[in-house]
């Protein structure tokens, strides 16, 4: 039986918790996946550029997986949660899950232990799920490939949108060269991208979408643009954030 975690980043790109996207990409996950094969789930929280009390936003959690634990920690950003997720954990695959998301579960054939077991039957350390048909692009060049019954295709890009990853194999191989000062996604992509040129992806070759990015900066641009003060609420806020984070103040690691 292989052991499964759930861990998923955010940040507050809202004021309001009605606004964060989190609580949508949830729903949409626990629809596709559901949350029973996971044994434990884990929100890493970089507070910023906006606040929300962190109270509010562990209790709106509770409501939206009813039933389930959830451990949330303040985090320095992705990089840094992304690192610290692997080292918290003692199951041997994560599904690693940023926030603003969207699944089409009628496009997913298997169960998410199921693909757990065939990557590590197949020895495929790190496995995400398409954004787009499964296809050459710009950016990427795929070829099939069976992971121990399941077709997948092989790339030459790593992404940090929704994937699987071997707990043991990132912690040896991907941690070393993951910037934890990059800012957002690009200190884990680009780096891992440049050390590895491989990664692999659900589906086989003309697989369509299975996710839809829904830009969680689309409700901060939209809240920017409603009042001139909110933005320099916002520039204050973000730079207060940055000051506190480099002389080390501030909430820091597990809240819940």
């Amino acid at each position: 039986m292989i052991t499964l975690d759930l861990n998923v980043f955010t940040n507050f790109s809202a004021n309001t918790i009605e606004q964060l996207p989190i609580f949508g990409t949830l729903q949409s996950f626990g629809t596709a996946f559901g949350f029973e094969s996971f044994s434990n789930i884990r929100v890493f929280c970089h507070a910023a550029p906006l606040s929300v009390p962190f109270d509010a936003f562990h209790a709106a959690l509770i409501r939206t997986i009813p039933g389930r634990a959830i451990e949330l920690y303040s985090t320095r950003g992705l990089a840094d949660g992304y690192v610290r997720s692997l080292q918290l954990s003692n199951a041997e695959v994560l599904y690693q899950l940023e926030h603003d998301y969207q699944f089409d579960a009628g496009r997913l054939n298997h169960a998410v232990s199921d693909i757990a077991r065939a990557m590590r039957a197949g020895n495929v350390p790190h496995l995400r799920f398409n954004i787009g048909p499964n296809e050459d692009n710009e950016l990427d060049r795929i070829t099939a490939f069976d992971m121990a019954g399941i077709p997948v295709c092989k790339t030459v890009i790593f992404s940090n949108r929704p994937h699987l990853v071997d707990r043991a194999y990132a912690l040896q191989h991907y941690v070393p060269h993951i910037n934890l000062t990059g800012r957002g996604y690009r200190g884990i992509e680009k780096e891992l991208t440049t050390a590895f040129r491989a990664g692999w992806i659900y589906g086989q070759v003309g697989h369509p979408a299975v996710i839809r990015h829904t830009d969680g900066h689309t409700s901060l641009r939209k809240w920017r643009r409603q009042r001139l003060y909110w933005r320099l609420l916002e520039f204050a806020s973000r730079n207060v954030k940055t000051v506190r984070e480099q002389f080390g103040l501030g909430r820091y690691g597990r809240i819940y």
